[in-house]
């Protein structure tokens, strides 16, 4: 996988490395309908907005966006994601955390995977 998984308690928590192309200002955002917290290196952790309910009336609650900004150097950073629990309504293919990323010459488009590591 691209991030490192393991269960704690009733949360479940991924840690890595995500490697940012070039030195200047990125926008990370974990997209998820559960109460999530996200952290880059030793910078303040982000933590999801309050969980709406779906109004189509499945299970779980609305996805919502998670973003951290923050001024990074390009290279590897450290990467930690806590999920609490509950049905997750933005699944992937491989189970792993969906980011999004934004920054210098980079819209807004996926994290790819050769930029995520464990």
């Amino acid at each position: 996988g691209l991030l490192s998984s393991r269960a704690e308690g009733q949360r479940t928590a991924w840690q890595g490395y995500v490697r940012v192309p070039s030195d200047g200002g990125y926008t990370i955002t974990l997209l998820s309908s559960r109460d999530a917290t996200m952290q880059i290196d030793d910078l303040p952790p982000v933590h999801s907005p309050a969980l709406r309910s779906q109004v189509c009336g499945s299970p779980g609650n609305a996805v919502q966006g998670t973003p951290i900004s923050a001024a990074l150097r390009a290279g590897w950073h450290r990467i930690r994601i806590e999920l609490g629990p509950g049905v997750e309504n933005e699944p992937s293919l491989d189970g792993e955390p969906i980011l999004y990323w934004q920054g210098p010459q980079t819209p807004l488009v996926p994290v790819p995977a050769d930029a995520l590591a464990h």
